[in-house]
């Protein structure tokens, strides 16, 4: 009689433990904080967006404005905050550049203070370079674009930081650029 007892201990400490784990994968933002948002998450750039390759024979294109723009599909237990994007834009840049594809973002939760951003099938071409039109495409499965800062750490506005290597015939790209979520304010992750 004691190992049932034991047996039945262990097997609900083992169910809690699942339980726990579970909810352990869940990356929801919230807006006020506690309140679950589903909207669309906007992002304008602070200061110029670069857009550099090494071999593409065009150095580096700054962009004077860039947005980031798309609704939030799916969230909550066992996945990751996810959207396509209704709106990427680069303007007022040195050299002609074109989105494609705006592709898709997965925001993963690291800690209530920041996340990571990935991108997925988002096309760029730049013009005008030494080889005519080099396009820079995010992977199928996720290229890692930087980091989001949530109001938690920042007080204010939420932050976008990034420091994207993309490949292309033209060789390997990179976006970096500092961004600014604008809605919603305030930005909390929680897990």
């Amino acid at each position: 009689m004691k190992y049932v007892k034991i047996l039945g201990l262990a097997a609900m400490a083992l169910a809690a433990l699942l339980a726990m784990a579970g909810t352990a994968s869940a990356t929801t933002i919230t807006s006020p904080k506690g309140t679950t948002y589903t909207g669309t998450i906007k992002a304008e750039n602070e200061g110029s967006v670069t857009l550099t390759s090494v071999f593409g024979g065009f150095g580096a294109v700054h962009c004077n404005k860039s947005i980031v723009e798309g609704k939030v599909e799916k969230h909550g237990v066992g996945q990751t905050v996810f959207g396509l994007i209704s709106k990427l834009t680069f303007e007022e840049c040195t050299k002609p550049v074109t989105v494609i594809n705006a592709g898709s973002l997965e925001l993963h939760y690291l800690n209530a203070k920041e996340g990571t951003l990935t991108s997925s099938n988002a096309k760029i071409e730049i013009h005008e370079t030494a080889f005519g039109t080099c396009t820079f495409t995010t992977a199928s499965t996720g290229t890692d674009l930087g980091t989001v800062t949530t109001t938690e750490a920042t007080g204010g506005n939420a932050t976008l930081d990034i420091k994207a290597s993309i490949p292309s015939a033209c060789g390997t790209g990179t976006w970096e650029g500092a961004y600014k979520v604008v809605t919603p304010t305030p930005f909390y992750l929680d897990a």
